[in-house]
């Protein structure tokens, strides 16, 4: 074997090396939540709800047995979650998310009755107290953060806060948390960069 080979062959195995741990894995979905199975009619307080729990207020689970229609009419399935089933309502997920990038999503409607819209307060990483403000008429629709981080040396749950008012609050379902893979940081592509150089280099003098 020539020493452009040999070369070669060295440069290739060290960048294949390089690359596994950012590149061969998938992203990994590290939250997911629709609240299905959680007996409706209940208000919750103070303790879990699925993958859920309350710090303050209450919420209530949403289903046909209890609120016949409400979170089909809204274009969703047949259980969400009230946000605000007593005013000032924490609602926190139970797991802690430790440094890294993050894709969040989430459908959200309005609360289907009274006049006045309701603000769901979003707290999750860099989303410090982000407000989504829907009318009570509001359907279903999904909300989308990407690429949303959470500091190194922090962790941080996923967590809702609404006032609500009348008990009535938006509705929350089909919570999903996903953990982006890390892409090749910008020193391993400089050694891809320099290496194919080299190579090229040597290869024209070899000719």
């Amino acid at each position: 074997m020539s020493s452009v080979r040999k070369a070669l062959f060295v440069w290739l195995t060290v960048t294949v090396w390089m690359f596994t741990p950012s590149v061969g894995a998938a992203d990994t979905v590290v939250l997911t939540e629709n609240f299905e199975g959680i007996a409706g009619g209940t208000y919750f307080t103070g303790t879990t709800v699925g993958q859920f729990k309350l710090e303050s207020g209450a919420v209530e689970v949403l289903a046909m047995n209890n609120e016949a229609g409400r979170c089909t009419g809204a274009g969703g399935s047949p259980t969400c979650i009230n946000l605000a089933a007593l005013p000032n309502t924490t609602f926190v997920s139970t797991a802690a998310f430790g440094p890294g990038t993050y894709n969040l999503f989430f459908d959200l409607a309005g609360s289907q009755q009274g006049q006045n819209p309701e603000s769901t307060n979003l707290f999750f990483g860099d989303l410090v107290n982000f407000p989504i403000s829907l009318a009570p008429s509001a359907g279903f629709s999904t909300q989308s953060f990407l690429g949303v981080t959470v500091a190194p040396g922090m962790s941080t749950p996923l967590t809702f806060f609404e006032s609500g008012v009348n008990g009535s609050g938006n509705l929350l379902d089909n919570v999903r948390l996903v953990k982006v893979d890390a892409v090749p940081e910008p020193a391993t592509m400089t050694f891809v960069l320099i290496g194919l150089a080299g190579l090229g280099v040597a290869m024209r003098k070899r000719q």
